[in-house]
């Protein structure tokens, strides 16, 4: 998190307050980009069609997405 959206958001807060938001929130964001990521093995929200929808190019584009997101903010 920028700087500016540190003071504009949180106001005044203490640093390692802010240092655990941010973990916490990094964890949350990283769990969603491997349950992402996964999707393509793994029918985690229990949808019909699931089988179908992976022929999709719907799919393809969301898988493409995960793929850059795990890249561009790999730990």
């Amino acid at each position: 998190m920028k700087e500016s959206t540190k003071l504009g958001l949180l106001g005044e807060i203490n640093t390692e307050v802010y240092n655990n938001l941010i973990k916490n929130y990094s964890g949350i964001i990283r769990f969603k980009i491997e349950q992402l990521n996964r999707f393509d093995e793994n029918n985690f929200i229990n949808c019909d069609g699931y089988d179908d929808y992976k022929l999709t190019s719907d799919h393809e584009k969301l898988m493409k997405i995960a793929k850059e997101y795990n890249d561009r903010y790999r730990v």
